[in-house]
């Protein structure tokens, strides 16, 4: 049973402030899993099982029936105090998953009953309960042990260093800035992370300036694309010119968080919007090209609209020509390059569609031709819908767009366009495409 459940929490997201460890790469082995789950008791089948279904994410929506008899709760009810204490006992358990499955049920328990405990515990002289302690105070958000965790962020044990850096974060402690920012010097990388994680959702614009020299020296690349997140998040402008020199980063998850945090700007500087669209233009790597896309159309970068067009027709990843579609829409221009016409005609509807809608924004009647032989041929109901809105857009009261909306033979057609001209173009609700967030790293 143990290897059962180790093997369950080796499948799943191990995390510190959000990223991945190492110990999330391990490979699943299958016949391993089958073989450790035989004979194992149904509640701890259950909530194994559900771990791997939800592989860190929650659980789902489950059927009325399943092979497992037992009932479970949605979450665990508030424990009595025996229980608690048996829990806060089995923090220091020499067995990895009892005292993991401890942690995590202490962190469901009310504030008042294990705020004493815990602070108690943190200084145990077992760096492993203090580890523990230290991911049921963030996990719980117990905001009252602050003070507590500040005293321990210069630990001599990196992983309590990096759990308490973690949770700093997690509890919102203002306090514990200036030590937050040493840590990031740490030889550890796990406790570099974790500081830059935290400053990150300090949200402190003193940040900016120990962040910025770790985004271009830090040898490793989780913590510079974690340094480049906690800068977009904190959307500071003095982060710019590390942010757009970090497009330039060898490695390509580092470079698309650099476009996603620059995409938090107001407003691009002109060497960060040249970056960017050399970015769509050339990187090898396709999410990197999809974030600079996406950070030039929600800044409305107004000098990418070639760049974009060209890449919505011609890049060779779907993802990347429909996200360029939708930002060419979004910088605003009358001219629209012949590419993003082509770009009707592309073989992936979600990229006619997004089109269409760039089309309709731009608002250049010369193209209303192109969207009208679009409506003829296209047969994807939700691209039919867009062209609709952009050809009523574009000029519906034209002698063929008229006829070319009103005597479709599609039904849905024909109610789009007459809705579109009695209220003067406007159709709500419009399905608005918007690219995959970024939200973290």
């Amino acid at each position: 049973m143990k290897s059962f459940l180790m093997g369950v929490v080796v499948t799943t997201t191990l995390t510190v402030g959000g990223a991945e460890t190492s110990a999330s790469r391990a490979a699943l082995d299958v016949e391993a899993l089958l073989a450790d789950a035989r004979g194992a008791p149904v509640t701890m089948c259950q909530l194994a099982t559900r771990a791997v279904r939800g592989m860190g994410w929650g659980r789902g929506g489950e059927p009325p029936v399943t092979r497992l008899p037992v009932s479970m709760p949605e979450r665990p009810d508030v424990l009595p105090t025996p229980a608690v204490a048996r829990l806060v006992q089995a923090l220091g358990d020499t067995d990895a998953c009892v005292g993991e499955m401890a942690s995590q049920l202490l962190a469901t328990q009310p504030d008042s009953s294990i705020m004493a405990p815990m602070v108690e515990r943190l200084s145990s002289r077992d760096s492993v309960v203090r580890v523990s302690v230290l991911a049921v105070l963030g996990r719980g958000d117990v905001r009252e042990a602050a003070p507590s965790v500040r005293r321990v962020l210069h630990d001599d044990v990196a992983s309590v260093r990096a759990n308490a850096a973690w949770a700093a974060g997690r509890l919102r402690d203002g306090a514990a800035l200036r030590v937050l920012h040493d840590l990031v010097a740490d030889r550890n990388t796990a406790v570099r992370l974790a500081a830059v994680t935290s400053l990150g959702q300090l949200d402190s614009t003193r940040s900016v300036a120990t962040l910025a020299p770790l985004l271009a020296n830090d040898p490793s690349p989780q913590v510079r694309r974690t340094v480049a997140w906690a800068i977009g998040n904190i959307d500071a402008r003095e982060g710019a010119v590390a942010l757009t020199r970090a497009l330039r980063d060898r490695d390509a998850s580092v470079r698309e968080m650099a476009a996603w945090a620059l995409g938090q700007q107001r407003r691009l500087t002109d060497e960060a919007g040249e970056a960017l669209m050399t970015m769509v233009a050339r990187d090898d790597d396709a999410d990197a090209r999809e974030s600079a896309a996406w950070a030039l159309g929600t800044t409305r970068h107004r000098t990418a609209l070639n760049v974009l067009a060209t890449a919505a027709a011609d890049d060779r990843v779907g993802d990347v020509r429909e996200i360029a579609a939708w930002a060419a829409g979004s910088v605003g221009d009358r001219q629209v390059p012949a590419a993003l016409v082509r770009a009707l005609r592309d073989r992936e509807a979600k990229v006619r569609r997004a089109t269409a809608w760039a089309l309709k924004e731009l608002q250049d009647p010369q193209t209303l031709d192109a969207v009208v032989d679009a409506l003829e041929r296209e047969n994807v109901d939700r691209v039919r819908e867009a062209l609709v809105r952009a050809a009523a857009g574009l000029g519906g009261g034209s002698d063929r767009a008229v006829r070319a909306l009103v005597s479709s033979s599609d039904p849905k057609v024909r109610e789009l366009a007459v809705r579109s001209m009695v209220r003067g173009g406007a159709i709500d609700p419009w399905p608005w495409p918007m690219p995959r967030p970024r939200p973290f790293p």
